[in-house]
């Protein structure tokens, strides 16, 4: 592929990205709002607030439940069917996944809420190709700078879904909470549409491998047997535990403190992920040139920590406009520094089944977390800020002495 076709694929799987995740953020803050805010309550109105928080955690947790199995084997049939087959159909499951979504919020159905969450968790196993084709096109030497781009898209992306989610949930001619998840179809299809004309394969089919609806659960074993990755496994897992613990459940803090409804936790939403896309765009370039992804990542833990316990320290209205900026600059280091730490490390042809093993790491934790979360926020909505400052703190640790210790000195961490 020439420096040119390079380029035109490039954009357009970051464009693939930004539509996708302006769907899925669309309806982000959507059921923190179902369950807590008064006037859509679900599954009954005398519900506790300790029973809303496992149902918040169960749907929350399905998504990333179908993924944790999902990815894997996406991920490696993409290594044998080529990158486009499985972009495809994974966009018509979440094109169908959001119908279901609309169908269950129309008719204050939690059950249809759950199952539509299971679809789109499988539909949502593409993030595997979509790394994969990234890494196909990029040289090792371009993954930290492009994985950033790719951040930056999914950053895009999530700052408009939540904002706009947040406004039509307010719209009862809309359909109110059952708007957003129509806005989500809607933008599916069209990422849909971008692939079948739009897409050039990236990859050339390699020998096929024995796939198995068990390759979730043992692709997420075998991670954590490959001696020079189980550790960078380990502390993806405990740092994505600890983000989804905070990031995903804080609405109900908000919820209970500053009396948000949903159209104002979709705008924090939308504020935040603007920082985060700014920051990959804008830092991760120069950053990589300065510091090694083993550095960004470690000083990335700490200062990431030490910004969610601010909370702690201050929790004025004030505070959160100040310091979620923050935690999403710290955050710009993490996601891409990991993804192009994993990619270095394996040959091109297990592009897509090692990067759908860090997907299923990722969505493992995404799953653990609001099972465990659900029935913690619902005895106090300060859990959230507790959890997510400690395990930064421990995941950093774990890295400094797995990755670092032995390795490197703090001198050569800054000098790439």
């Amino acid at each position: 592929m020439s420096s040119h076709q390079k380029k035109i694929t490039l954009f357009i799987i970051l464009l693939i990205t930004f539509i996708d995740w302006t769907g899925v953020g669309l309806v982000y803050p959507m059921f923190s709002s179902m369950l807590f805010e008064e006037g859509f309550l679900l599954p009954i109105s005398t519900t506790s607030d300790l029973q809303k928080g496992v149902w918040l955690g169960v749907l929350l947790a399905a998504m990333p439940v179908a993924q944790f199995f999902s990815s894997p084997i996406i991920g490696a049939l993409s290594d044998q069917k080529g990158r486009k087959p499985l972009l495809l159909v994974t966009l018509v499951m979440s094109f169908v996944g959001y119908c279901i979504a609309f169908w269950g919020a129309s008719s204050h159905s939690i059950a249809l809420l759950i199952l539509s969450r299971i679809v789109v968790g499988i539909g949502a196993g593409n993030m595997a190709v979509v790394s994969a084709s990234l890494a196909d096109i990029s040289p090792d030497a371009e993954k930290v700078k492009n994985y950033g781009y790719l951040n930056m898209a999914y950053g895009l992306g999530f700052t408009l879904g939540p904002y706009l989610g947040g406004k039509l949930s307010v719209i009862s001619s809309l359909g109110g909470f059952a708007a957003p998840f129509l806005f989500a179809a809607a933008a599916s299809l069209f990422a849909l549409a971008m692939v079948q004309w739009g897409f050039k394969e990236t990859f050339t089919v390699s020998a096929k491998a024995k796939i198995s609806l068990a390759k979730g659960a043992k692709s997420f074993m075998k991670a954590f047997r490959i001696p020079e990755l189980k550790v960078l496994f380990l502390c993806v897992f405990l740092f994505c535990f600890g983000w989804s613990f905070f990031w995903e459940f804080i609405p109900v803090h908000w919820i209970k403190e500053y009396k948000f409804n949903s159209t104002q936790i979709g705008t924090l939403y939308a504020y935040a992920a603007g920082f985060y896309a700014l920051s990959c765009g804008l830092f991760i370039k120069p950053l990589a040139k300065l510091i090694k992804p083993t550095g960004s990542y470690f000083f990335g833990l700490i200062g990431l920590g030490a910004a969610i316990g601010l909370f702690l320290i201050d929790s004025s209205y004030f505070g959160l406009w100040v310091y979620i900026p923050l935690q999403q600059i710290l955050i710009s280091l993490l996601f891409p520094t990991a993804t192009a730490m994993v990619s270095m490390q394996v040959k091109d042809d297990a592009q897509g089944e090692m990067l759908g093993t860090l997907s299923s790491v990722t969505a493992s934790a995404f799953a653990f977390s609001p099972l465990v979360s659900g029935f913690l926020v619902g005895a106090s909505h300060w859990s959230p800020i507790w959890a997510g400052m400690i395990s930064m703190f421990i995941a950093a640790v774990i890295f400094y002495f797995g990755c670092i210790k032995n390795k490197y000195s703090f001198r050569s961490l800054i000098s790439n």
